[in-house]
């Protein structure tokens, strides 16, 4: 499972996808789920232990991405929101993609099976991180 304490290396994580494909006016769909522990990195005050679980889907078409997150944590509703979102990478079989939040800049990844949702720098609703991310896995 990634783990994106290396979310601070999102850079370098897109990197070790491959070659960039040539972007297309061809669309592709990916989706899954998200489950897991949440990781959070350098926090100011202690978040404690939780769990996500969800569901994401990324439509990319040339720079350009949608995506829906549906994600709960602790098995309550965390957020559900739909999204634009820039292609920084696209691949066979993976992606890098990002947009600002609320709560700070998303970056998702995706890299072979392995999913990650993580928000660097974190800051909201009292609490400020480095990162946090949700770990998930590609379904289809």
């Amino acid at each position: 499972m990634l783990r994106v304490g290396l979310i601070l290396g999102a850079t370098a994580l897109a990197g070790a996808l491959a070659a960039p494909a040539p972007m297309t006016d061809q669309a592709t769909s990916f989706q899954g789920t998200f489950a897991g522990p949440i990781t959070y990195t350098a926090c100011t005050t202690d978040p404690g232990n939780h769990l996500a679980s969800g569901t994401w889907r990324v439509h990319i078409q040339q720079k350009k991405a949608n995506a829906r997150f549906l994600i709960e944590v602790d098995g309550v509703p965390h957020v559900a929101f739909t999204a634009q979102m820039v292609v920084e990478q696209a691949a066979d079989g993976g992606f890098v993609v990002s947009t600002d939040t609320l709560a700070g800049r998303l970056t998702v990844i995706l890299k072979g099976r392995d999913f990650a949702y993580a928000i660097s720098p974190y800051a909201y609703a009292g609490l400020d991180c480095a990162s946090v991310v949700y770990p998930g896995s590609l379904t289809s």
